[in-house]
């Protein structure tokens, strides 16, 4: 910004009359945090210039740095009368409302912009920070507006989950993002593995069916299995995961060899732990080697184990 400061003034020592540059000086003081300088730089403007936008803003935000808040705020209104942007205005008033802990006047000015849906994004991004300041009331309830405007919108139904797994409303997350999914498949995945998580695995496993990408959806489902600890099921998987040839991965061939382990069909669950190597999953597949082999000399040893 000092090198921005030294080519406008430059330009100004040479006779350019362009009143605009004034506005660009003045936004460099204010980056420098040289207020006063910003203050008397901003006023050499064209009337022109005043007239505009970008005038109010930088002018308001120089007397918000300077502690005056109402001049700052009269500003605002000034430009808002005039109905310069009243998008870009409102932003700006929910940034300085957030920012003195007025939330419930920062959620009136979301809603208020809520209205036209041309401000979806915007009214994202403050349901956004009114989640990041732990609003999640006030955020919960912009969003479910935004939900009625666009009810398959990704971002609105992930949005909404943070805000309940934030309050530890683990449930409601899942519910929200379960009831999108069936609109948006993209979100299966994520309402799946909080269902799973809450221990709602049969709702899980049928959400968990509508994932397009085959390698997601088998890991998931094979999650669910082992969670519920149904080794019958995870072993008839087997088809699939060879069709889609995921049992290269070792941590998938350990889950099939467990799981014949746990059906007694010891000679399928050998054959696949034989090339396994990995760190970590190669000394648990030595162990399984070893109970197999004490199932297979002493059957009635490892009846409680399988």
């Amino acid at each position: 910004y000092s090198q921005a400061i030294e080519h406008f003034n430059k330009s100004l020592s040479f006779g350019l009359k362009e009143k605009e540059i004034y506005l660009y000086l003045s936004e460099a003081y204010l980056q420098l945090a040289k207020l006063d300088l910003a203050l008397v730089t901003i006023e050499k403007m064209g009337q022109e210039g005043k007239e505009k936008l970008p005038f109010y803003l930088i002018k308001a935000e120089i007397f918000w740095q300077k502690g005056q808040k109402e001049k700052a705020w009269a500003l605002l209104n000034q430009a808002q009368a005039k109905k310069l942007s009243l998008s870009v205005i409102k932003k700006k008033k929910f940034s300085y409302l957030t920012a003195e802990g007025l939330y419930q006047s920062a959620f009136d000015v979301a809603f208020q912009l809520g209205r036209d849906e041309n401000n979806f994004l915007d009214v994202l991004a403050m349901a956004s920070q009114l989640r990041v300041k732990k609003q999640n009331d006030l955020a919960l309830k912009v969003l479910q507006h935004l939900q009625i405007l666009r009810p398959d919108n990704e971002t609105v139904a992930l949005e909404m989950a943070q805000n309940y797994l934030q309050m530890k409303q683990a449930f409601s997350a899942a519910l929200v993002l379960e009831k999108t999914a069936q609109i948006n498949s993209s979100l299966a995945y994520e309402a799946v593995e909080i269902l799973r998580q809450v221990g709602k695995n049969y709702r899980a496993r049928f959400l968990n069916m509508s994932i397009l990408d085959p390698a997601q959806r088998l890991k998931q489902k094979l999650a669910l299995y082992l969670a519920e600890d149904d080794y019958f099921s995870l072993t008839f998987m087997l088809p699939e995961l060879r069709r889609h040839q995921m049992l290269e991965d070792q941590k998938i061939r350990y889950a099939m060899a467990y799981s014949f382990f746990k059906t007694g069909n010891f000679i399928k669950s050998q054959d696949f732990l034989k090339s396994i190597d990995q760190d970590g999953l190669f000394e648990k597949s030595v162990e399984l080697k070893k109970e197999i082999l004490n199932c297979q000399n002493e059957e009635w040893a490892c009846r409680e184990t399988i």
